[in-house]
């Protein structure tokens, strides 16, 4: 998965990018695809070929999920994290990485086989609620190196004061 420039400051380079795991669109794509048949099944047999129409719902509705759960990442940089998401609209957040003061790794035994898992970071910056990633591919390699990156961002404060 390649590393978006857009976001980024001029001297700030991308560390590690992830995703949601495609976990995130089956339960979506399942409905979709029930929903599909139904309409097929009902199609038919009652002979009304008008409701053919309206096989395009759920296979809109699918690409909907699909390209939301494609557009969405969440990068690392050396001095922050940057979450984007969006299809038609652009939403783009982050959390600088001197702010973070706890990192908590949460996987259900469904994500411990298909190694997925929820991150919490809390911050510094007085709000209550931690930002909550759900249900990131590798989720142990990214707060692996958000932990590594924001040490190193401490440690050249500190040389630097």
């Amino acid at each position: 998965m390649p590393f978006s420039k857009s976001p980024l400051a001029p001297a700030e380079k991308p560390v590690f990018q992830t995703r949601q795991h495609i976990f995130v669109i089956l339960l979506p794509a399942l409905l979709n695809l029930t929903a599909l048949v139904l309409l097929i099944v009902l199609s038919t047999y009652t002979k009304r070929l008008w409701l053919f129409v309206f096989y395009v719902v759920p296979i809109i509705g699918f690409l909907l999920e699909f390209l939301a759960w494609k557009n969405r990442s969440y990068t690392l940089t050396d001095t922050r994290i940057i979450k984007r998401e969006g299809v038609l609209s652009a939403n783009t957040s982050d959390i600088p990485l001197d702010t973070i003061k706890n990192i908590f790794l949460k996987k259900s035994i469904p994500g411990r086989l298909l190694r997925y898992g929820n991150i919490c970071v809390e911050t510094s910056a007085g709000k209550e609620e931690a930002a909550i990633f759900h249900c990131l591919v590798r989720p142990e390699d990214f707060m692996n190196q958000i932990i590594d990156r924001r040490e190193s961002l401490r440690n050249r404060m500190e040389i630097n004061s």
